[in-house]
């Protein structure tokens, strides 16, 4: 969104892995690596990269804690090394030893050369010569073509990369090995459409086209519709939502249906005690019946929202958010025995941006270390 700042994430450390070891795992007082990650503030996918789920190293893990691994990356890959692991593995040494004592990158050397020391595509170019800067030819619209006439003419894919100095992976994400287009190419080629809003003349079309035999998919890609917006209005046999019912009577202003407050929670009430259900009541008052769900159950009884809205806890249709205080005092009640949703309700806190902060043992959430965080420095 404009004007939002993007914290970008620590890196991992060789001192942060020494804490993975020590903590992560499956036995009495460990945690998982996702809860490591988050607690930390590191992305998960890159700290698979170093540490596995019981809290052993992986090579590029043990790589960085050794102190081989400079800012956090390895060595990169090229002619030479490439040579010398080709030498290394004629004599007996796996890849996996070879990259670790040379701190060079596993992953980039799998790209060059196979456990057997023979060389892949791309191995094959680097050491004749045809990668420069350690990069192959990037594919452009002109590459395609002369790689499907290549097709045509009876040559690989893979010949035809290694003839042309050419990325076989970046090739592979637009031709298939028979010179045919890729759906991910083909997509972004596609030109981007602006689709309209649904609206009430467009349920009503909707609901004619589907009475006409065309399915609702069909009729969102022919007049430039999201799909998603139209189901939520119109259902697959052409019968309106309780949302569509509500537009099309023109109970929908500016798209959006009347908020949830203290005294439609009563009138809700009522009208559930003299047999009336959920559903009914919202479509005949026009109020959104997933704002409704949020503070009222189908049985009449409230929801701690919906508690904390009739005592007047929420302002402006608005509890409390988390704050760094908010935190402190959650934690400490937890702590004591309170359940978190019990907090909640008592000090009219948003149960929603409590739970994005601390979960229900009074742990913080990532988002929750940061805001203490925050107000530390």
């Amino acid at each position: 969104m404009p004007g939002t700042s993007h914290q970008a994430a620590p890196r991992v450390t060789a001192e942060m892995l020494r804490l993975a070891q020590d903590w992560v795992g499956s036995g009495p007082g460990r945690m998982t690596l996702a809860q490591f990650a988050d607690g930390a503030g590191v992305n998960l996918a890159t700290l698979q990269t170093y540490v596995r789920a019981n809290g052993s190293l992986t090579l590029r893990g043990a790589q960085l804690r050794a102190g081989s691994v400079q800012g956090g990356q390895l060595r990169g890959v090229t002619a030479e090394i490439v040579r010398q692991a080709q030498a290394a593995v004629a004599a007996g040494q796996s890849l996996g030893e070879f990259a670790e004592i040379n701190s060079v990158s596993i992953n980039s050397l799998r790209h060059s050369i196979y456990v057997d020391g023979s060389l892949t595509v791309y191995g094959t170019q680097l050491l004749a010569g045809g990668v420069q800067g350690g990069q192959v030819q990037s594919v452009t619209p002109e590459t395609v073509r002369q790689a499907q006439a290549a097709i045509a003419a009876g040559q690989s894919l893979s010949a035809f990369a290694l003839a042309n100095n050419v990325s076989l992976s970046s090739l592979q994400l637009v031709l298939h090995a028979d010179g045919s287009l890729t759906s991910n190419y083909l997509q972004q080629r596609q030109p981007r459409v602006q689709l309209q809003p649904v609206t009430a003349e467009v349920v009503r079309q909707a609901q004619a086209a589907v009475a006409a035999g065309q399915s609702l998919d069909a009729f969102a890609r022919a007049n430039n519709v999201s799909l998603h917006s139209l189901r939520h209005s119109v259902r697959t046999n052409g019968t309106p939502t309780l949302y569509g019912t509500q537009l099309l009577a023109g109970g929908v202003q500016g798209g959006q249906l009347r908020g949830v407050n203290a005294e439609i929670l009563r009138q809700a009430q009522a009208a559930i005690a003299t047999g009336q259900t959920l559903a009914e009541f919202a479509q005949a008052n026009n109020i959104s019946l997933n704002s409704l769900r949020h503070c009222i159950h189908s049985d009449s009884t409230l929801t701690v929202l919906g508690e904390q809205l009739v005592a007047g806890g929420v302002k402006g249709g608005h509890l409390k958010g988390a704050t760094p205080e908010i935190l402190r005092q959650a934690q400490a009640a937890v702590a004591a025995g309170q359940s978190r949703d019990a907090f909640a309700q008592e000090n009219d806190v948003a149960l929603t941006s409590l739970k994005t902060a601390m979960r229900k043992d009074g742990s913080l959430t990532k988002r929750g270390m940061q805001m203490l965080a925050r107000k530390e420095e």
